[in-house]
């Protein structure tokens, strides 16, 4: 599988990568179809934040769902979705407040492609990506609207 890399200040490359395996029953593994870019992009390609090289880039954007777990109940392969940079469970007391960005099934920070997680995660300028709670990450787009439009 390729993947989009920083390799150091204003260098990027494509690497071969594992691909990603279906995280659990309550995950899925999801294409990008359509990636945005933030802000930190650019902070994080200039030089403006002291990463090691390579890390995968690549946070937001919408996907297809190519595969899900057993226990997966609201998305199905072939829908898009539109996916989260941060990684969280849904289910632990911070997510059931509304505070996602600090789950604490997962380390702090965990994010694709950022923070202590990148490589583990991976970034969204790759050809797959796996999602570990698909329930509850992945917002499925309404049937008719473009990916690209809602990015």
């Amino acid at each position: 599988m390729r993947q989009l890399n920083y390799v150091k200040t204003r260098v990027l490359e494509w690497h071969e990568a594992p691909t990603p395996e279906l995280p659990s029953e309550e995950g899925a593994l999801v294409k990008p179809v359509v990636v945005s870019t933030c802000d930190m992009d650019g902070f994080v390609i200039g030089g403006g934040v002291p990463f090691r090289g390579p890390v995968p880039v690549g946070h937001e954007g919408v996907a297809q769902v190519l595969e899900v777990g057993d226990a997966v109940e609201r998305v199905r392969p072939g829908d898009h979705v539109i996916v989260p940079w941060k990684i969280s469970c849904g289910k632990c007391q911070k997510c059931r407040l509304g505070l996602t960005a600090h789950c604490t099934a997962v380390v702090a920070e965990a994010a694709y492609s950022w923070g202590p997680t990148a490589r583990q995660w991976g970034g969204f300028l790759a050809d797959v990506v796996a999602v570990p709670w698909a329930d509850h990450m992945l917002c499925p787009l309404p049937q008719g609207i473009d990916p690209l439009a809602a990015s």
